[in-house]
């Protein structure tokens, strides 16, 4: 268990009631609100166009706008591809995958690592596919 995961399992296993362990730790759980909520207010954040975030995301169009509007799920992949896309940081990355239902990139895996690094330093799609290439690991993006 993290050391993250440990502190909310101890913080709920020690509050006086549940709404004050939502409201301690809200940026760490989910608060409901929606995946494509969440996509919308970063794609606005960013300032990109729908189809620029495609472009960026090597997304097809009409499976991207399934995806925000809450149609369909993205694969975690696919979600990947959306975080650097918005040029998301790796704390946003994370919670953009724990809304969508999907694991958490997780540093003691290699590939998990490299598309960390990428994230962590501002990597296109495109650079992060290459850096994931450079180590005989498939790319987000077919």
């Amino acid at each position: 268990m993290g050391s993250t995961t440990k502190r909310l399992c101890d913080a709920l296993l020690n509050a006086d009631n549940i709404d004050s362990y939502f409201d301690n730790n809200a940026d760490h759980i989910d608060i409901g609100v929606d995946l494509s909520e969440f996509l919308e207010e970063k794609l606005k954040e960013s300032g990109l166009t729908c189809a620029e975030l495609f472009a960026r995301s090597s997304i097809n169009p009409s499976y991207g706008y399934q995806l925000l509007s809450g149609l369909r799920s993205p694969a975690r992949d696919t979600a990947v591809q959306l975080a650097l896309g918005l040029a998301l940081d790796v704390d946003d990355t994370q919670k953009l995958l724990r809304m969508a239902k999907l694991g958490a990139l997780y540093p003691r895996d290699r590939r998990d690592s490299i598309i960390l690094f990428a994230i962590s330093n501002g990597f296109t799609l495109p650079q992060t596919n290459e850096l994931l290439f450079s180590h005989s690991m498939n790319g987000l993006s077919k």
